[in-house]
């Protein structure tokens, strides 16, 4: 059965979830785009592709390192499932980079608590999300989980606090050398930050609106589960899990806040509600509840191609 597929953490789930999102591409992205599939387009297929498979490997590699789920692999099969029930994700390459480094900015937060190069840590984390900002300006208010880091951990002291400002300009000075260089232009970031839109027009699609519903029941029905499974967590993970509900939080403000809806802005919530369902997932006693919400979750965006 499905679940029991995932149930256990094995190679062979990447090779059948890569080809997931090799299909959900081509029946899910590609008819959205004005052309079809095309030779000269190849470059960006792939470039999407790659992307998504190489966060999946990024997010696998969080999850283990800080073990934020048990020994399985139903965070990074949510995270597929989100992906392809939403095919706008594959074609919004500036959210698919900005997410990308928002995952690599995140690898380096979480484990500030280990207390190891906690300074470079706090830097690099700063450093990526500054890149991240460049692809989506929304993604800058995961500084504000850096800072609630620094706050939290017993390593961090009064100095590292001009850490994350550090790394914030050396990115700002570098764009603005290239933008200098390249276009001629010093002021670029008087156009950097985008206005908030709140035109949510674009989920009266059917295709668009099945997914985001799920995705927000979920986000409600585990979240506030979750809330109860940090209470009951050692002391040594709950930092990590406050984390991801912090993370959870920001994402959905950082969505909710794009100046355009597309359906993409999603992608933004999907790595830290694929960890937090994965943890409501393995904690069901029945199998066949949890063998259903697999299967369901599953389906759900192979039905979306169809609408």
């Amino acid at each position: 059965m499905l679940a029991n597929f995932f149930e256990k953490s094995k190679p062979i789930h990447f090779i059948f979830l890569g080809a997931f999102l090799i299909v959900g591409y081509f029946f899910g992205a590609i008819p959205l785009q004005s052309a079809w599939f095309t030779i000269g387009n190849i470059p960006q297929y792939l470039l999407a592709i790659g992307l998504c498979i190489f966060m999946v490997l990024v997010l696998d590699f969080i999850i283990r390192k800080n073990h934020l789920t048990f020994s399985n692999s139903y965070a990074i099969f949510l995270f597929c499932c989100f992906v392809v029930a939403v095919p706008a994700i594959f074609n919004s390459n500036r959210i698919l980079f900005s997410v990308l480094f928002l995952l690599l900015a995140f690898r380096r937060m979480i484990s500030v608590f280990s207390g190891k190069d906690v300074k470079k840590k706090l830097f690099d984390t700063a450093l990526w999300i500054s890149v991240a900002s460049l692809f989506h300006f929304g993604a800058i208010l995961f500084m504000i989980l850096l800072f609630f880091k620094i706050i939290r951990s017993p390593f961090t002291t009064a100095k590292d606090y001009f850490i994350p400002f550090i790394g914030f300009f050396s990115i700002f000075m570098m764009a603005t050398a290239w933008y200098a260089l390249a276009e001629d232009r010093l002021l670029w970031f008087l156009h950097w930050p985008e206005a908030v839109g709140f035109n949510f027009s674009s989920y009266n699609d059917s295709s668009l609106l099945i997914p985001a519903a799920v995705l927000l029941g979920l986000l409600i029905w585990t979240g506030i589960r979750y809330i109860f499974v940090i209470a009951n967590v050692s002391k040594k993970e709950k930092p990590n899990a406050f984390m991801m509900l912090g993370g959870l939080v920001i994402a959905l403000a950082t969505a909710m806040a794009a100046p355009e809806k597309t359906g993409a802005e999603l992608f933004f919530t999907m790595p830290f509600l694929a960890v937090i369902t994965a943890n409501y997932i393995e904690r069901i006693p029945e199998g066949f509840i949890r063998e259903a919400i697999v299967w369901f979750l599953l389906l759900m965006p192979i039905t979306v191609w169809w609408l």
